[in-house]
């Protein structure tokens, strides 16, 4: 039957409905085209085409009545109000209720109103509905967000996620949908952002509208994937339970009690459903054009004219006005026609696509298009006596299928395909993924509830059974994964199958199939396809969104798991564009702590402003993140950096004393160092000449990397408990300073610390007792080893800027021969045991000076005593000064433990052995700067001692001599005592 279906919209059929008389025939009695049976006197003008507008749409009220004689529906009214609002339904978006049943004179009367009765299930569970009222936000929270231009996308979505992460009272359940609501509306606020920015008007003239095209793309994506991950998993996770567990009545079931059984008893078939909305809702938005026409009135009109029998005669056009006219005469209309038809079914296929039956039929009537409406409302539902549904919907159906394959036009061939299942006819006009996919899942969804919902339709009914589903292709399909994986495979549309590998689609194709693991999985992957930082940022939001879900299992913490991977790249990615502040919220992401202290670790390495480094810290700690180990990672690592390895280079590096102490002095020519450079046997000098006292200055000056180490500790004094760690990190640091000979830098070190360091750290310390006074002791060793330097170097400076006789004498006195061996001896017990001897031959007069010589000889004699006398006094004063200090260090066990004041260490202790390196290196120097200072000071006599401190039990200070040094300080020792006996 249906092969040979026309349409009926009854005999002899008046242009503007006045006279519609009923017939029983089932087909429209087709005739040549006859002028007479036509009253052309009421047509209108051939240049006003309002008029016959309206006179075809007889004036288009409210309540326009079509009447059709036979027919798939029988002698059927459709009644449709013009006004009407709709509203979805669960019937795919469209709402028809047939709630008139007229069984008079065989009429059944459809009525479409504005007060449609959704038969969409309403959740009502209290709770739940409670819960959902919580969440809903403002619309326009998220509208002016992104206006403030000072602030970037990163930033606000960081402090939105800081808002959403904060400990609120909503069921646990909603955490996941509230913050895929929130980031779906503020996708949404973006992308009006930037098609709303005046400025933008601009940057599409640029060089760089693509990339901007490009990024409102991304937005409209993520949109769309935050719009199925909230629809989906508020079903999965909260309505799905609730939905199992109420009970329905289905004792006496029809058609439309069966349908809302199934959407809250099948899930697959509800999610199908969710799905289907989530797909229409993104072509909701369907452009109507106020110039439709679809009246083929320049056909009409052309008919009309006295030459339409040579037109008809020639077969150029139609010769009868029904709406199979072109199908069954294979003959076009008018091309003006045919573009206006074109555009209202194209209009009609937007409603369908957006997912509104009942749109498009209203559209349909709005246009006098009634007959039309009526095809596009057969999928109506069995419900009782006063809804029965469409007993003719195989019949229907049928028809549907043969308009998909015979009809000249595309988008009507796609419409009534849509309609009937056809898939061959409604893919070709398809434009994307998102087309594609709806069209397979509108067939498979229509299809399943056909097999459902048959057993159950009216007693009425007098349909022929189809066996097979139209489109061959549907038979294959049962789930969306079906059509995901046909999507990807597909060879006739290679566009479709490339778009099916964009990083979104893939990204919605695993929520459908509510498998995270392997989205998880598959992220980096993605991150490499798209490289953008939104995209980044979006992949961070996912994973933090399945975590906060309950079915999360966390399956591995290592630093190379996918969900570390994608967080550590976005957080690189705040790192490298400078944006600092936001960096602590995103690494608290990270799983495992010890990966979070060393990412932020590395990040603070290079920050040098102190205040930043405070606000960063505080923010760290207000995330989660463990600051303390944080902070010592931070100065592990920039104190490690460009160390030189010293464990092998002590005993190879003399002691030189403070360079850049004595580099202060501009006027001292000569740089002395705090040791003699030689004391062999065969010499007889004991302070060292100018020559000997040239410092290596590459090893002796700060750097810049030097003071980048010294600035680190500050990151350690931020908070009091890791004072101790503090003073911790500066011992291992002066051992390194101290090794490369680096005391300047050593000095620096102790200069930047609290003073009041050691007191707070040793009440703070959550170190036991033992292991603080330890590390405190080595502290303080320190510190008098560098106030002992100090002090050598001061006395060093002094003795090297000793007054000479000869810049002192007069011209006549220079030259004479008694004072060049004084001048130029350098031994330090001549000089000073004979300078006031010196002084006195040096200035001895001749007996020949005249009057003024000899008061101007005088006057350089006192000025010398004067001057060497101030000189002698300070050379005393800095070196009892030195002396001191020096003692203070080796009258205790340097450096070494208080259970181990001897400096014995078994070989695994590495910070042992180190300590032992370093007291080799530093102690004899001591030693000799000590003898040095006694024998400058005149102290001889003590000078002879020291063999007895050196070889005391108690701290057994010839353990860190060799036998070279040892022979040194003897051979020194030695000359001291024969000086005291030629002395006595």
């Amino acid at each position: 039957m249906s092969d040979n279906f026309k349409w009926n919209l009854g005999n002899n059929l008046n242009i503007n409905n006045n006279n519609n008389n009923n017939n029983n025939d089932d087909f429209f009695n087709t005739q040549p085209f006859n002028d007479n049976k036509f009253d052309f006197s009421i047509l209108p003008d051939d240049n006003n085409e309002d008029e016959f507008r309206g006179i075809v749409n007889n004036n288009n009220n409210n309540n326009t009545i079509v009447k059709g004689d036979g027919g798939i529906f029988g002698n059927t009214q459709i009644n449709f109000n013009n006004n009407n609002q709709f509203s979805n339904s669960l019937f795919g978006n469209t709402m028809v209720n047939n709630n008139n049943y007229n069984n008079n004179n065989n009429e059944e009367v459809y009525t479409i109103n504005n007060n449609n009765n959704n038969q969409d299930f309403e959740m009502d569970n209290q709770q739940l509905q409670t819960n959902q009222i919580e969440m809903e936000d403002d619309e326009n929270q998220f509208d002016n967000i992104f206006n403030d231009k000072s602030r970037t996308d990163d930033t606000i979505y960081h402090n939105t996620l800081e808002y959403e992460l904060q400990p609120k009272p909503n069921d646990p359940h909603l955490i996941p949908i509230q913050l895929s609501d929130t980031f779906l509306k503020l996708s949404q606020a973006k992308i009006n952002s930037i098609n709303d920015d005046e400025s933008n008007k601009l940057f599409y003239m640029q060089n760089n509208r693509k990339q901007k095209e490009q990024q409102l793309k991304n937005y409209q994506m993520e949109k769309d994937t935050w719009s199925i991950l909230k629809r989906l998993f508020e079903y999965r996770d909260i309505q799905r339970g609730i939905d199992q567990k109420e009970k329905i009545d289905i004792s006496q079931p029809n058609q439309v009690q069966v349908y809302n059984y199934l959407i809250k008893k099948d899930y697959k078939l509800r999610e199908n459903l969710i799905l289907l909305e989530w797909l229409e809702e993104m072509a909701s938005q369907v452009e109507l054009n106020d110039n439709d026409q679809v009246f083929w009135e320049h056909t009409f009109i052309k008919l009309k004219k006295s030459n339409a029998i040579t037109m008809l005669t020639n077969n150029q056009m139609v010769s009868e006005l029904d709406p199979d006219a072109m199908s069954r005469q294979n003959k076009p209309i008018d091309k003006d026609d045919e573009k206006n038809q074109a555009r209202f079914l194209k209009t009609v296929w937007s409603f369908l696509r957006a997912g509104d039956r009942v749109g498009a039929a209203e559209y349909c009537t709005n246009v006098g298009q009634f007959w039309r409406a009526q095809t596009l409302i057969g999928l109506n539902y069995y419900e009782g006596e006063q809804n029965i549904g469409n007993p003719y919907f195989n019949l229907w159906k049928s028809n549907c299928l043969n308009i998909s394959k015979n009809s000249n036009d595309q988008y009507e061939r796609a419409i009534y395909g849509l309609l009937c299942g056809n898939l061959d006819a409604t893919l070709p006009i398809q434009k994307n993924w998102y087309d594609y996919f709806w069209c397979y899942l509108r067939v498979l969804y229509d299809e399943t509830l056909y097999r459902e919902l048959k057993p159950y339709r009216s007693p009425l009914s007098i349909e022929e059974d189809i066996d097979s589903p139209p489109s061959t292709s549907i038979s294959q399909i049962n789930t969306p994964k079906d059509i995901l994986e046909i999507l990807k495979n597909t060879t006739s549309q290679i566009e479709i199958k490339n778009q099916s590998e964009n990083p979104y689609h893939q990204i919605q194709e695993l929520i459908i199939a509510d498998d995270y693991l392997i989205l998880f999985n598959s992220l980096p992957n993605l991150l490499l396809k798209n490289k953008t930082p939104e995209f980044n940022r979006f992949a961070v939001l996912l994973i933090l969104f399945f975590r906060k879900r309950e079915q999360y299992e966390l399956t591995s913490t290592s630093e190379d798991c996918p969900e570390n991977i994608v967080i550590n790249e976005y957080v690189q990615h705040l790192i490298n564009s400078q944006q600092y502040e936001l960096v602590a919220l995103y690494t608290s992401l990270l799983n495992n702590e010890s990966l979070q202290v060393d990412v932020y670790s590395k990040f603070l390495v290079n920050i040098i402003d102190p205040n930043q480094r405070q606000q960063l810290l505080v923010l760290a700690e207000k995330f989660g993140l463990n600051t303390q180990e944080i902070a010592q990672s931070v100065v592990k690592a920039i104190t490690s950096r460009s160390i030189n390895t010293v464990s092998n280079s002590y005993e190879n590096l003399e002691f030189t004393g403070f360079a850049t102490t004595i580099n202060k002095n501009k006027n001292t020519k000569n740089k002395p160092t705090s040791t003699t450079a030689s004391s062999s046997a065969n010499k007889s000098t004991v302070v060292p000449n100018v020559t000997d006292a040239i410092i290596n200055q590459d090893s002796s000056i700060t750097t810049q990397d030097d003071l980048v180490k010294i600035n680190s500790i500050q990151w350690l004094c931020f908070e009091k408990q890791l004072l101790i760690k503090a003073i911790l990190q500066s011992n291992l640091l002066l051992r390194d300073f101290i090794s490369l000979n680096k005391y300047g830098a050593a000095s620096e070190l102790l200069k930047s610390l609290p003073k009041d360091i050691v007191m707070i750290a040793k009440q703070q310390s959550p170190l036991n007792e033992s292991d603080t006074n330890n590390i405190i002791k080595e502290f303080r060793d320190w510190e008098n080893y560098i106030a002992a330097n100090i002090r050598i170097n001061l006395w060093l400076q002094n003795y090297s800027n000793q007054p000479k006789i000869s810049n002192y004498l007069p011209q006549s006195l220079n030259n004479n021969d008694n004072n060049i061996n004084i001048n130029n001896n350098n031994n330090i017990n001549n000089i000073i045991n004979n300078s006031m001897i010196n002084s006195s031959i040096a200035f001895r007069l001749r007996g020949n000076e005249s009057y003024a010589e000899r008061l101007d000889i005088e006057r350089r004699k006192k000025e010398y005593d004067d001057v060497y006398g101030q000189w002698n006094q300070n050379n005393i004063n800095y070196g009892k000064e030195a002396i001191v200090s020096i003692r203070s260090i080796i009258k205790t066990g340097w450096l070494c433990p208080l259970e181990n004041q001897i400096g014995l260490f078994s070989e695994d202790d590495q910070s042992g052995l180190e300590v032992t390196l370093i007291r080799k290196k530093c102690i004899p120097s001591l030693f000799k700067s000590l003898y040095t200072i006694l024998i400058g000071i005149d102290s001889i006599q003590k000078s002879s001692q020291l063999c007895n401190q050196i070889a005391n039990e108690r701290f057994r200070w010839y353990s860190v001599f060799s036998k070279k040094e040892l022979q040194e300080i003897l051979q020194l020792v030695r000359e001291s005592s024969i000086r005291l006996l030629n002395q006595n």
